[in-house]
């Protein structure tokens, strides 16, 4: 036999006596676990306990189309829990009434800034009092160099170049400074301000009358320590806060159906933690007048 004859029959070559059969892949592919797929032949798979190991340039530790995100929305969390702290809902609860008031028919954009914490007024307040979301005056005030523009030189742009009302304009240079890091929370240009404000079911007098009577005050703010100044006009009171020495005005708006919106705002407050502290105490005193007055 010739030594050709021979290499093919050991080698399993044509005219092999007892060639062996070929074995038949399956193509049937192989089961994936908790939805990822398994590793493929001759790779180490990166997701093994102990120490990552790398499986070889030019592959990928991450499946292909799946990308990990965080969620950048604290700003809506902050507004889940201050409803649910307000409200008395569960997290989910108040979670779930923001999302359908989002999705309601005219609801306005989902808004990175958080308008009622930095301008201490609604989204829907200043888009149809100024014309456009707080965003867009931040955006061009960056672009008109507000950052280094004093408070006077924002407030007066923003009057004589975009028509904004002076206290609209006051309100969003407040909160431009704010949002840059210019000026701390309730810091105002003269001072600290907090604003607190509830709806009752009352009319507008007897409103009036339960701030301006000392006896009628006491009974839903027995430790105030403030006077009524001279000079109160229509619905807007303002007086004189003692301890410490500031200033209080008092806005009434009637809404119909005799109930009337009471807002509070306390100005001229020494520092931030007073601030706050009068921010808790008007919050409960409305509440007081508010459970008074529809006894």
């Amino acid at each position: 036999m010739t030594t050709d004859r021979l290499d093919r029959l050991a080698y399993g070559g044509a005219g092999a006596a007892r060639a062996e059969p070929r074995l038949r892949r399956s193509r049937r592919r192989p089961r994936e676990a908790k939805g990822n797929p398994l590793p493929r032949a001759g790779t180490v798979s990166p997701f093994v306990r102990g120490t990552p190991r790398s499986v070889g340039p030019g592959v990928s530790r991450r499946p292909k189309g799946r990308t990990i995100t965080m969620t950048t929305q604290k700003t809506f969390k902050q507004r889940v829990r201050a409803r649910a702290a307000r409200t008395g809902e569960s997290y989910t609860a108040a979670r779930a009434q923001l999302i359908r008031k989002a999705d309601a028919p005219g609801a306005l954009p989902p808004n990175p800034i958080d308008t009622k914490l930095l301008a201490g007024v609604s989204e829907e307040a200043m888009l149809e009092r100024t014309g456009r979301p707080l965003a867009e005056w931040f955006d061009l005030l960056d672009a008109w160099g507000a950052g280094s523009r004093t408070h006077t030189e924002i407030a007066r742009w923003l009057v004589a170049d975009h028509g904004v009302d002076g206290w609209w304009s006051q309100t969003i240079t407040v909160a431009y400074e704010r949002a840059r890091g210019r000026r701390v929370l309730h810091q105002t240009a003269a001072g600290f301000s907090v604003g607190v404000t509830r709806t009752v079911a009352a009319d507008a007098d007897a409103v009036t009358a339960a701030f301006r009577e000392p006896d009628r005050r006491s009974t839903w703010f027995p430790d105030a320590s403030f006077e009524v100044r001279a000079g109160y006009s229509g619905r807007r009171g303002r007086y004189d806060w003692t301890g410490p020495a500031s200033k209080v005005w008092v806005d009434l708006v009637a809404k119909g159906d005799g109930r009337t919106t009471v807002t509070v705002t306390h100005e001229r407050l020494p520092d931030a933690d007073t601030a706050a502290a009068m921010k808790e105490r008007w919050r409960a005193a409305l509440d007081r007048l508010k459970s008074a007055l529809e006894a």
